[in-house]
């Protein structure tokens, strides 16, 4: 990620076991988000007087998402920077650092809105509401229109135009049939998947995660469950034909147990735990297969099942902050 960032050349001091290295962006493009897919890393190597390395830490779309996506949101010129964490006695010698990337720069524009298909049909939701969506980007143009499915469906449809920004995000603005201005979406479309923040007329936030149709529809994976007893549902289950199934909680417990689960490995890992590492990562791969699974049949969801959902997935946000903390 040269050609888009650099470092910002001072005096760097490590705080404790932590080492704050400020990122300047130099030229418009690079990663549109912390994404699983391409993974943007910073890499830093801590060095002795003699260049020898003594520690190395680099960033993770998960733990550093929040601080990868400040810096990868830069305006020519802008600087963010982000903590490097490491063990303190095995830093004690450091003189210097070096700081190397890598970036998967092919998947990341074939997933995101670099790619040739600039029409989007996306079903998912905002705040607890499904709402389905369709926007046609031409250039750095953006128009569309969605709905929300309970409230009047696609007689009620509301229009979105806007603009795609130079850090890739997608800014839209929302109007009714009258042409009154009635919420806003700021996100970014990454993996298939729009997301973000959407604000109404009232000022109140909603964050928002939509999917695209083909995507959710064929989204066929090979799981191997074997290792922590977690399984997912087939495809075609019928048992979630009737709105607010039991068979859905079934699911939920499921999709509970699965980020409990990570998270117990996102701490071994951060408290330097080097069994846990492959472990970790054969889990992170399974969180766009629930993901999926769960939008698929999420407008048939009972209110308290919704609720449910909306309240797991507040708690593993939370958690992973937590231990990002830490």
């Amino acid at each position: 990620m040269g050609k888009f960032f650099e470092v910002v050349e001072r005096d760097y001091k490590i705080n404790g076991n932590e080492l704050s290295v400020e990122f300047k962006r130099i030229a418009v493009g690079g990663p549109t988000g912390a994404s699983w897919s391409s993974e943007p890393t910073f890499m830093v190597e801590i060095q002795d007087e003699d260049g020898n390395s003594v520690a190395s830490e680099h960033t993770n779309v998960v733990f550093n998402k929040e601080q990868l996506e400040s810096v990868f949101s830069l305006g020519v010129n802008e600087t963010a920077s982000i903590t490097f964490r490491f063990n303190e006695d095995k830093i004690k010698d450091a003189v210097k650092f070096k700081v190397s990337s890598k970036w998967n720069e092919g998947e990341e524009k074939s997933n995101s809105n670099g790619s040739n298909d600039r029409t989007f049909d996306l079903k998912g939701s905002v705040g607890e509401y499904a709402v389905t969506m369709h926007i046609e980007i031409d250039d750095t143009d953006v128009n569309g229109n969605y709905y929300y499915d309970n409230l009047g469906g696609p007689n009620r449809r509301l229009k979105i135009t806007g603009k795609v920004k130079d850090d890739g995000s997608l800014d839209l603005n929302e109007t009714n049939s009258n042409g009154m201005p009635t919420g806003h979406f700021i996100g970014r479309i990454v993996d298939d998947v729009f997301s973000g923040e959407f604000v109404n007329y009232k000022a109140e936030r909603f964050s928002f995660s939509l999917y695209k149709t083909d995507a959710v529809s064929n989204g066929n994976h090979d799981l191997d469950d074997a290792d922590y007893d977690i399984s997912i549902g087939d495809e075609g289950d019928s048992s979630f034909d009737s709105e607010g199934d039991s068979s859905f909680d079934e699911l939920l417990d499921e999709y509970e147990k699965y980020y409990r689960t990570l998270i117990s490995f996102g701490k071994k890992m951060h408290n330097n735990d080097p069994t846990a590492i492959v472990e970790y990562a054969k889990l992170l791969k399974r969180a766009k297969d629930y993901s999926e699974k769960i939008e698929k049949v999420k407008g048939k969801l009972s209110p308290s099942q919704l609720n449910r959902f909306n309240k797991i997935n507040i708690e593993m946000v939370e958690e992973m902050q937590k231990i990002q903390s830490r």
